[in-house]
């Protein structure tokens, strides 16, 4: 049954690929769906209090876990989050993509896994230059 429902996600991605990659979309997994946490929890309060105008959507298992009012909640293994990953300019994570995800030419994929690296703590002034370049990158 597992196999089905990869097969299908997969077949889903490659039919999302119609629509256009949204430049100001950011969609936000954390560890598979759990919650408003980790990593990703500091770099999303950075990007939408510096970039307002970016669409932020974060994948979650419960759709009652609180957020701020900035973001999104979208169910994680839907329809609709495949749709929001297929049409992404980013994506934001801090476990393993499933085997059905596909990356389109265009997107980028930030992975925040611990001892990779450092997001909080990296060079040339952590958080805010990681935020200024994912801005950028949303531009191009």
């Amino acid at each position: 049954m597992e196999r089905v429902r990869e097969f299908i996600c997969r077949f889903l991605f490659i039919i999302f690929r119609i629509f256009p990659i949204k430049k100001n979309k950011v969609v936000v997994i954390n560890f598979y769906g759990n919650g408003y946490g980790d990593n990703p929890k500091y770099i999303c309060e950075e990007l939408i209090k510096t970039h307002e105008e970016l669409d932020v959507i974060w994948l979650v298992n419960k759709m009652d876990d609180v957020f701020p009012n900035q973001i999104r909640k979208v169910k994680y293994k839907s329809i609709k989050a495949i749709y929001e990953m297929a049409t992404a300019k980013i994506w934001i994570d801090n476990a393993r993509k499933r085997k059905y995800v596909i990356k389109r030419n265009g997107q980028y994929y930030i992975q925040t896994w611990h001892g990779g690296i450092r997001i909080k703590e990296g060079r040339k002034g952590g958080r805010r230059y990681t935020t200024k370049i994912l801005y950028r990158i949303c531009q191009t």
